[in-house]
């Protein structure tokens, strides 16, 4: 039933994902399509865990779904900094910055278990009929994580911040549109 449930979802983010993508073509657009594809590789990367993957391919998928939800935070603080209109002096250039925390969990995910520095000790975790692989986080592991709700955070801030600034007739228009 979860993988029916998560294929569902998989297949409306990508169709959201094509719909934005052909529909509208501004820089906030182009955001959010970004999102949508990280939120559809995450959800893609859960069906073929539970569903289809043997132990090498749910080892990747464990090291691959990682950057599909640090790609997710990332397009929604830029969606969120473009619809805004928040920071101004921050230019496209810069958002490479927001790419320095998923650039080094990949060098740190071909790093060798023994480091124990970012992901070790996978093993099968008994999940129903589902034995998905479960793992001990390391110290990088933190980093991600705080990387993650921080992005997170900051955009619901500026998302909420310019709701509340806006004109009580406008309100709706702040976040919807």
């Amino acid at each position: 039933m979860a993988v029916k449930v998560q294929l569902v979802i998989y297949l409306l983010l990508v169709a959201l994902a094509i719909r934005l993508g052909f529909e509208r073509a501004d820089r906030v657009s182009r955001s959010a399509v970004v999102a949508l594809a990280c939120a559809a590789w995450w959800s893609l990367g859960v069906v073929i865990e539970f569903a289809l993957a043997g132990p090498a391919l749910a080892h990747f998928l464990v090291m691959a779904k990682p950057f599909a939800m640090m790609g997710l935070v990332s397009s929604l603080l830029v969606l969120a900094i473009e619809h805004t209109g928040s920071f101004s002096f921050i230019r496209r250039k810069h958002y490479a910055a927001l790419l320095v925390v998923p650039a080094i969990t990949m060098v740190m995910s071909f790093a060798p278990e023994e480091t124990r520095l970012y992901r070790f000790h996978f093993r099968p975790r008994p999940h129903g009929v589902f034995h998905p692989l479960t793992w001990d986080g390391g110290v990088w592991q933190i980093v991600v994580d705080c990387y993650e709700y921080l992005l997170a955070a900051l955009a619901f801030i500026l998302v909420f911040r310019a709701a509340v600034q806006a004109q009580r007739g406008y309100r709706r228009t702040v976040l919807f549109t």
